[in-house]
């Protein structure tokens, strides 16, 4: 899973990098993602649903049924036949995965992934990187907040290592070239995420001493705002672009208010099955919710909505059982789903198959407990047994 993850990045981003202005990153990208089924096919491990949850199972069948049907309705019809079908594929190889996978084998992913994308981010940003510009316009191969949003999955991924240097080698390079790109949404969403998988491994000792330490963080960082406001807020203004003229407040949050706006008119125009599954992918409306809104209407939204929390929750849940060596995978996957629900808000991406942050929300929302091997008992009764 951590090579198939990877290899979504690597074939796109190769295909625009050899083949600048050409579409030959398109059949790249499409192997990239559907190479798994050659696999299944010829592995011992045949495709079946196994004990998927039979509600999950429904939803995501009406979810589907509702797509095919808003195509009819959409100005780009075979455009939304073809990404509804690949996300469907997409959907099958990882419920696929997700059932043969144990939890020690997902870690092993998930930090497959981490390392092997780190190397291509630092070279691609060796290789596009032009001062003064944001990381991805040098060439013009990839948008800045495409990069960024991998970025964010690639820190939050980075937890998978257990070597702590190499760790934070995998996470600081990720963030050198997160800043490059200047992506806001993803820069916060990956902050997110790290607080998320903290939070759920934190350990039951040592309550009192880290309270201690959060108290005294706060009071220096109290004390830094009251003496030194000016060096703190500067820098945080400058990255965000608060008060750019092109990317500030002034600009309309950089034109997405208006976008939003005729996303929304979008929607009213057709609210029961929306206007077609990925129609609004020409101009994008830099809203993953208001997107879904519009392409499948008030029917398919309600179903994306049930599948994320149910499967966010039962992840969470997987997650909260003590043990470091079982719920290590998990907590990664529930940050990565909270930093990729907030870049939402800002970038169409919710449910989509293009790039590998966008695949593990989805392996997040679509592996379940009971269908990962059981953690020792030992380990699922907590600390010492």
């Amino acid at each position: 899973m951590g090579v198939w993850l990877a290899g979504i990045f690597t074939s796109s981003t190769a295909g625009r990098t050899i083949f600048p202005g050409s579409d030959i990153f398109v059949p790249l990208l499409l192997i990239g993602i559907m190479w798994p089924l050659i696999y299944f096919g010829v592995a011992r491990h045949k495709f079946t649903l196994g004990c998927f949850p039979i509600d999950v199972l429904v939803v995501t069948s009406i979810f589907f049924l509702i797509c095919a049907i808003s195509c009819f309705v959409s100005t780009v019809p075979l455009l939304s036949i073809g990404l509804m079908l690949l996300t469907l594929v997409s959907v099958c190889e990882i419920v696929q995965f997700g059932s043969i996978m144990t939890y020690v084998t997902m870690e092993n992913a998930l930090r497959t992934y981490a390392f092997s994308t780190s190397v291509i981010l630092t070279m691609f940003a060796v290789y596009d990187y032009v001062p003064g510009i944001r990381l991805g316009n040098g060439h013009l191969i990839l948008n800045p907040n495409t990069i960024g949003l991998v970025c964010m999955s690639v820190i939050v991924s980075a937890f998978a290592i257990r070597n702590i240097p190499g760790r934070l080698i995998v996470a600081i390079a990720s963030s050198t070239v997160l800043v490059l790109t200047g992506s806001r949404a993803s820069s916060v969403g990956a902050i997110l995420g790290v607080i998320v998988v903290l939070l759920l491994r934190r350990p039951e000792k040592g309550k009192i001493k880290r309270r201690v330490l959060m108290a005294l963080v706060f009071l220096c960082f109290a004390v830094a705002m009251m003496f030194w406001p000016n060096k703190l807020i500067r820098p945080v203004e400058s990255y965000f672009a608060v008060h750019s003229h092109d990317r500030g407040w002034n600009s309309g949050a950089t034109g997405r208010i208006y976008l939003w706006r005729d996303t929304w008119q979008l929607f009213l125009s057709n609210p029961v099955i929306g206007v077609g599954f990925r129609a609004d992918e020409a101009e994008s409306s830099h809203n993953g919710y208001l997107a879904m809104l519009a392409e499948t209407g008030i029917l398919g939204t309600s179903c994306v909505v049930y599948i994320i929390i149910r499967g966010l929750i039962s992840m969470w849940n997987r997650a909260r059982i003590r043990g470091f060596e079982y719920g290590n995978p998990f907590s990664i996957l529930v940050g990565l789903g909270a930093g990729y629900l907030l870049i939402g808000f800002f970038e169409r991406y919710i449910i989509n198959v293009g790039n590998p942050t966008s695949m593990l929300f989805l392996i997040a929302v679509f592996s379940y407990p009971h269908q990962v091997s059981n953690p020792p008992v030992e380990t699922r009764c907590g600390a010492g047994g």
